[in-house]
This record gives C-alpha cells, structure tokens and sequence, in this order.
C-alpha cells in the first residue's frame, strides 16, 4: 500500500527559501537534508532564475510527492536577492531560513533553531556553527545531537561588532529569524552577492544576535560563491555604505565599519597592482574602524614592498586559486572547533 505525501501545512512554522539556477547537481543532497529535518513543520519555497537544465523538472517531481515543497519561477536575472525576495514574499511560515541550493543542514537544525527562538523571543539574527565542505563534496550528514529541549542546545549571544562590522562571520545558510521582521527590511534587490551582509546590518538593530555553537550548517565553498568574488565584494560594500546613507536608525558605527571594510577589501584586490594605493586604502580603512585583519593585512603589504612585484603576483595568484580549490586557514580551524563541539554533544552509545 502506498503512503500517501503529507499534506502541507496550514501556516507552517518555518519557510525554507533557496534560490535556484542550473541547480540540478545538487537538488538530491538538498531535498535529503531537508527530508532528515526532525523537525518536519516547514515549507520549502524553490524559486528559479530561469535555469537551463532540468532543474524545474525535478523540483515539480519532487512538489508532487511532498506538497511543502513549492516552485516559483521568475525570469532570469542573475541577482540570488531577487530570488529570495520573490520566496520571501510568499512564505507563510512564523519563521524564515534561507539554504543555498549546494549548502545542506544537519539534522536537527531547524529543530533547535525553533526551540531557541521560542525560549528567547528578543532574537533579531540566530544562526549556527557551519562546516565547510568542498565543491561537490560527497559529504554524509552528521548523527542526530542530543537534544530533548533549548537546555540541550549550547547558545551564546554575539555582538555586530565581533561578526557583522569587522567582517561577517554569519553565514546565510545558517540564519533563521522571524518572518515578519525579515520582510519589513527585506533583500535588496540591487545588491549582488552582498544582500546577506545588508539585511544582517539592519537586523542587528532590531534584537539579540544568538549563535549555536554546533556544527548544523555545511557550506559550500567554491568559485561559484559570489560573495568570494573580489570585484563584486567590493562594488557591493560601497553600495551599501551609499544604500545606508539614505537610510534613518542606522548607527553611526555601522556606517564606519562598512566603508572601512570597503575600503579594505579594495586594498587586499590592488595588492600586486598598486601597492601603494593599497597601503593608503588601509590605513583609510583603519582611521574608520579598527579591524585587527586590517592592520595585519597592512603589517603584510609593508613587507612585501622588498619582493618583486612578478614574485608577488605569482604568490597571490596562486593564493587566489588555493582559496577556491580549499577551505582557508580560518575555515580550517573554525570546522575543527566546530567538529570538537559536535564529539562533545554526541549522544553516549547505548
């Protein structure tokens, strides 16, 4: 005897938004992941930028079996923000999550992530510890934590300075806050690759910023982010230093943090080109806000100026390529952490 789907929810408690394009390698780990969530009261709002493969076709397959999952298409426009808004707008649930189509969650993500916004209401921004995977890589998710109630799940309360103004330490697949409070800000819809770093800016002035400090989050980390594609990153920083310009309740030192990381950013792209541009950009950088990365990255340019230029490009070429091929340094040690807090909650065996 057939099963017969579940039937989708009246208000569910929580939208899944993920934008879509020539998404098709990926929607099997995805649609698993969240097939393993043990928390089950969720929709997933699928929403195409006119992909060219068969990414359509399996996701109306898959909206057949399981009616949470939902497909909206939009015509192709190359802005993910422009995506997540058009799901944004139809979520229906309390909650809202956004997941990359090629990042995935463990499997009682949603689950504590409900039960910590239910325990702690003030939250503007909570989000999770993140492992961060290769392209493509075949990743198992990990077993169930334990976790009988928010006593089980270890939070610790963060501030925009420590993971928004000198640098984001947020990662968007891992956030989840109040759907009415993210669509009173919403994405903006000219920001590429940058609208997750606007939107948290503007959250932070609305509540508690909270972390879970578990690993519940696998990230992707290649070529195709666009968030780690120089040229946009920066472009995008200025804009939304001229975005906030515009903008009433914006703190002053939320308006300085972004144009020193703009500035900064800038900088670290004119390395082997400019050099002593670079070294003006950061000390402009560091004049706005202090940012400890900022004065090691000029601490690093000063020594470079005694190696030759061609040796110099050769070295951050290569560094460029190493980035994307593997995770960083920082990444490395933060899935380590990560990976030790996962061993500690670990269920003892039976």
């Amino acid at each position: 005897m057939t099963t017969p789907p579940p039937s989708p929810p009246s208000s569910p408690v929580v939208s899944v938004i993920t934008g879509l394009y020539n998404s098709a390698p990926y929607l099997d780990q995805y649609f698993a992941a969240l097939a393993a969530q043990t928390f089950a009261d969720w929709e997933a709002i699928l929403v195409d930028d006119g992909s060219r493969d068969d990414t359509v076709a399996r996701v109306r397959a898959m909206a057949a079996r399981d009616p949470r999952v939902i497909l909206l298409e939009k015509a192709p426009e190359g802005f993910p923000s422009r995506s997540r808004q058009k799901g944004l707008e139809a979520a229906r649930g309390r909650y809202v999550a956004f997941v990359d189509h090629d990042d995935f969650w463990a499997p009682q993500k949603l689950a504590m992530q409900v039960a910590v916004m239910a325990a702690f209401p003030d939250t503007a921004i909570l989000h999770t510890d993140r492992v961060v995977v290769g392209a493509g890589a075949a990743v198992a998710p990990p077993a169930p934590f334990p976790f009988g109630g928010v006593a089980d799940v270890p939070v610790r309360v963060e501030t925009p300075a420590a993971v928004i103004y000198g640098g984001l330490r947020i990662v968007f697949s891992s956030f989840l806050a109040q759907t009415a409070l993210v669509r009173a800000i919403g994405l903006h819809p000219d920001l590429k690759g940058i609208d997750d770093f606007y939107l948290f800016l503007r959250l932070a002035e609305h509540g508690a910023i909270r972390r879970i400090d578990l690993p519940l989050t696998y990230y992707a980390a290649h070529q195709g982010n666009l968030s780690h594609t120089q040229n946009i990153f920066v472009a995008g920083l200025y804009q939304v230093d001229a975005i906030l310009a515009n903008e009433s309740g914006v703190p002053p030192v939320a308006r300085r943090a972004v144009r020193a990381q703009a500035y900064r950013t800038e900088a670290v792209s004119l390395f082997s080109t400019d050099r002593p541009r670079a070294l003006r950009l950061l000390v402009k950088s560091l004049r706005h806000y202090f940012i400890a990365t900022t004065l090691s990255r000029l601490v690093f340019l000063l020594a470079t100026f005694f190696v030759p230029l061609k040796l110099q490009q050769a070295l951050v070429a290569r560094a460029k390529r190493l980035k994307f091929a593997y995770p960083t340094w920082r990444d490395l040690i933060g899935s380590a952490k990560a990976s030790a807090r996962k061993r500690r909650h670990r269920a003892p065996p039976a």
